[in-house]
Formats: C-alpha cells, structure tokens, sequence
C-alpha cells in the first residue's frame, strides 16, 4: 500500500522508480493470490481425505480406508503432483492427535468382506497385534501370520507380512525368541 500511494505522488522524470514499484505491486498480487490459491487447493485436498478417512475417528488406524493420491486428484480434477504437494510436510490437529495430512493415504490389499480392500496400515496393525500377544518362546512365524490373516479374510502373502513387520522395526521369529531367552537369562 506504501508502494501504490508513492506511485502516485512520483513525476515524469522518476519513471524507473515507477516501472519499479508498479511490478513490486503486481508482483505482491500476483503472490497474494498464488497463496489463496493454495490454501483453496489444500482445504479441498484435506476436506476430502477426511471424508473418506471418517471411520479413523472412530476406530483409529483400523479405521484407515484404502487412499491413493489418484482418488483425490480425479475427485478434485487436479494432478497426482498438485495433491502430493499440498499434503507434503502439513500437519492435521485431530482429536487423535496432530498428524501429517499423508498418514491418511494408504495402499489397498485384497479383503473377502469389502471390495474396496483393506488399508496396508490397518494390516500393518494387525500384525503388530499378532506379535504383541504371541507365546515369547513359540514366535509366530511370517507364514504363520499370513494364514491367520487369510482367516480373518486378508488376503496377505508371507513376503508381505515380513515386508510389514520389517517397517515396524520388528525383529524375525528367530531373533524374537533369542532375545526372549536372553532377557531370561539376565533376569532370571
């Protein structure tokens, strides 16, 4: 604003002071619509990831439905890079916690009761809860996990799950008992 009112009170002969401050004031519209631009396109974005994600509200990661960065980009008529930009490094205030807005998006795996599948994060969850209530000297093993997961109605293979639990940062069936009997040893 102090730029505009300085452009009209300049004479003739400070023209390149003008020519200055005119693109100095177009430039700060041009950057003040540019922002509510994105601001529009990340309210949009998070307004439909949280519609479709609602069961997370309820049911935590369990509730976390099957979500690509494609789904929200057709939804919206906007490119898979416009959604992967607007959600990059934001944080979501939920009553679950603050967030990143991409923890939302999730891989889809085959399930018999839903067409839709079942998010990875939800399998990732649980196989968390199959090794947290496992027999410490009897670990469950990766195929195991698979067929309990297939009887639940996931269809999940064995490389899959040990692919998940290595994301957990959990340890192989081998490596689980080991520590099991050591632990024993220094405080038994």
């Amino acid at each position: 604003l102090e730029y505009a009112a300085a452009l009209k009170k300049t004479s003739q002969s400070e023209e390149s002071s003008m020519e200055f401050i005119k693109n100095s004031v177009a430039t700060g519209h041009w950057l003040a619509r540019a922002i509510a631009q994105r601001n529009q396109t990340l309210q949009s974005v998070a307004t439909f990831i949280l519609k479709h994600q609602f069961a997370f509200f309820d049911d935590g990661v369990e509730g976390i439905r099957p979500l690509q960065l494609r789904m929200v980009a057709e939804a919206l008529g906007i490119h898979e890079s416009t959604v992967s930009r607007s959600t990059a490094s934001v944080l979501i205030q939920t009553p679950r916690g603050t967030l990143p807005l991409k923890m939302f998006f999730s891989s889809s795996l085959k399930a018999n009761e839903s067409e839709e599948g079942v998010s990875a994060r939800s399998i990732r969850r649980k196989i968390k809860d199959i090794i947290s209530s496992e027999n410490p000297l009897k670990p469950t093993s990766d195929a195991k996990i698979s067929d309990l997961l297939d009887k639940d109605g996931y269809k999940v293979a064995r490389r899959t799950v040990a692919k998940y639990r290595e994301l957990e940062n959990i340890k192989s069936t081998a490596q689980r008992k080991r520590e099991h009997k050591l632990n024993q040893l220094v405080t038994g």
